[in-house]
């Protein structure tokens, strides 16, 4: 675990000639999803207690980004999820939610099962 000191960090200076620290270029997490992605989302019950699970899956992205996604759709949905075996698995019944959320990042997302 880092400490919170870095050595290379500036808090607070009274040299005069101390450039202010660069600050970094965005990032790739920043960047928007390409476009044409397709994805499918499911209410599942099964080996789950009876709870349901809403579970996203044929999105074809990297683990970080599919990671970050879903991130920002438990924060939406107020609920935890994982990333397993490039699926989504959101808890609770949030399908709607989460066709809305996906329609807004340009994400062609289509309900499956019943």
């Amino acid at each position: 675990m880092k400490s919170r000191r870095s050595e290379d960090r500036v808090v607070y200076s009274t040299q005069k000639d101390t450039p202010p620290p660069e600050r970094e270029s965005p990032s790739e997490r920043d960047a928007p999803l390409p476009g044409g992605l397709q994805a499918r989302v499911q209410r599942e019950k099964a080996h789950r207690a009876g709870r349901w699970v809403t579970v996203v899956y044929d999105l074809d992205l990297p683990d970080s980004k599919l990671a970050e996604l879903c991130t920002r759709i438990k924060r939406l949905c107020a609920t935890g999820g994982t990333v397993k075996d490039g699926r989504m698995e959101i808890q609770g019944d949030h399908a709607q939610k989460i066709l809305s959320e996906l329609a807004s990042l340009g994400i062609r997302a289509r309900r499956s099962g019943a």
